[in-house]
């Protein structure tokens, strides 16, 4: 595969390995305890899902059935995205791809439209379980969808008094 172009925004501060095309490198710390935090997350929803879910839909009007459907699928569509992200960030920090290829358009973490809704969160029809899955979900997906914004912000220049970002 070849490397895509430099990214003109990579961040100092991005990855253990790998350099961006202009010679700086980066390092993070986060990917490792964040890709746990979100397979511990994706395995505590599947364990729900295909076990008490329909224990606490029984009896709900269908309107209200189909609200848990929506909102479990927002908690699912939240972390399939924040899995991807971190898969991709996680190697290039392993040094299998450059800090450029993570940082193409198309890598950016998606699913905005969707997983930034919270309208429904606090829908008393929800059942507990799925409204904390959803605080925590959005939680992590929020995290991430700072460190990508993060990630592509032109680094501080040297005495500008800007802060560096410090992981």
């Amino acid at each position: 595969m070849t490397p895509p172009p430099s990214h003109p925004h990579a961040h100092p501060h991005a990855y253990t390995h790998g350099a961006t095309a202009d010679g700086r490198v980066a390092q993070i710390g986060f990917v490792g305890r964040l890709y746990d935090e979100v397979l511990g997350l994706l395995m505590e929803a599947r364990n729900y899902f295909l076990q008490r879910e329909r224990s606490d839909v029984v009896g709900m009007p269908s309107e209200a059935r189909l609200l848990v459907s929506q909102e479990t699928m927002r908690v699912t569509c939240r972390l399939t995205h924040a899995m991807a992200w971190l898969l991709t960030h996680k190697a290039v920090a392993a040094g299998e791809y450059p800090a450029d290829w993570a940082l193409a358009d198309e890598r950016r973490l998606g699913g905005q439209d969707v997983c930034e809704e919270t309208y429904w969160h606090e829908d008393p029809n929800l059942p507990p379980k799925v409204r904390d899955l959803l605080g925590r979900s959005l939680s992590v997906y929020v995290r991430i969808a700072r460190l990508d914004n993060d990630l592509r912000m032109p680094p501080p220049r040297p005495g500008s008094g800007g802060l560096a970002l410090v992981r």
